[in-house]
């Protein structure tokens, strides 16, 4: 069985092309847009990786979705993704208990060997 990869990102064309890209490379994949949909699909999914950019829209912004999802469960691997380069953020990421960190914009060869790091899989 494929592992569960989520994207989320307030950037549509960023969400959906990362989730095509990991598609393409045998991972089911699913995006969403805002951290109340990200916590929908969390719930009904249990992805084993997210993508989680920081800067949401709504009511839960990257950093409140992360303490959830490790809440709900810690063996779920987050990568969260920034545009911005700030030492206080990076640091609360790790308090929450972010798994790697990576600063847009993204190479997907990078985030491809960041997960398959975090996933345990051969590179």
């Amino acid at each position: 069985m494929a592992k569960k990869i989520m994207v989320v990102d307030d950037d549509t064309e960023v969400a959906e092309s990362i989730a095509e890209f990991f598609q393409s490379i045998g991972y089911e994949a699913r995006y969403a847009f805002d951290g109340d949909e990200a916590m929908k699909l969390v719930a009904e999914d249990k992805p084993d990786c997210i993508l989680l950019d920081i800067q949401l829209p709504g009511s839960r912004n990257g950093l409140d979705v992360l303490d959830e999802v490790k809440e709900i469960d810690p063996n779920i691997k987050v990568i969260m993704i920034t545009g911005f380069v700030e030492s206080e953020v990076e640091e609360e990421c790790k308090r929450s208990g972010v798994d790697k960190y990576i600063v847009k914009p993204l190479d997907f060869g990078d985030l491809d060997d960041m997960v398959k790091e975090l996933l345990g899989e051969k590179k």
